[in-house]
């Protein structure tokens, strides 16, 4: 699912304005928010690799890591679609669903937090990447909150908003 908001009153369109931007500025407002949902299991992001082959170290990232950022990174151009990517400084807002495991007895499954891998820090640093498409520069990321939640409802994703900073 993508979700664009093209207006500072909040409500989704990916078209046009809504209609009271369009009464007030006569035309849509720029998009200030992008907010979409990623249907993948969430992967942390995985130390690179070194192997010799041919008497040369080759690096490479693992490819489930690749995996993962790859369709990171196709959602967050998805959701962009013709719109120039942000400028200037950015918060960003990232939730982890991940998957609930069967140990968690069912009377804790409503409200049971994911203690254990993988770190929070990790996750980050896969969307940070994958959505390097939606900006110039990570250090125009100013503010970031992150959380990771069990999929409760729902399948694992990751679901990700992206801000300008006024």
């Amino acid at each position: 699912m993508i979700a664009l908001q093209s207006c500072g009153c909040g409500r989704p369109d990916l078209e046009a304005g809504c209609p009271e931007c369009l009464a007030k500025y006569g035309e849509a407002a720029p998009a200030r928010r992008l907010a979409f949902t990623v249907y993948s299991e969430p992967v942390p992001m995985a130390r690179p690799r070194v192997a010799v082959r041919g008497g040369k170290a080759h690096g490479y990232v693992p490819a489930r890591t690749a995996q993962a950022a790859w369709e990171i990174r196709q959602c967050a151009l998805a959701a962009l679609g013709s719109a120039e990517p942000f400028a200037g400084p950015l918060a960003v807002t990232v939730t982890a669903y991940l998957r609930q495991p069967a140990s968690i007895p069912k009377c804790r499954r409503a409200t049971a937090l994911p203690t254990k891998r993988p770190d929070l820090d990790n996750l980050l640093k896969l969307v940070i990447d994958g959505c390097s498409p939606l900006w110039g520069d990570d250090s125009q990321v100013v503010d970031l909150t992150a959380s990771k939640r069990f999929a409760v409802t729902g399948s694992p994703r990751w679901d990700i908003a992206v801000e300008a900073v006024e």
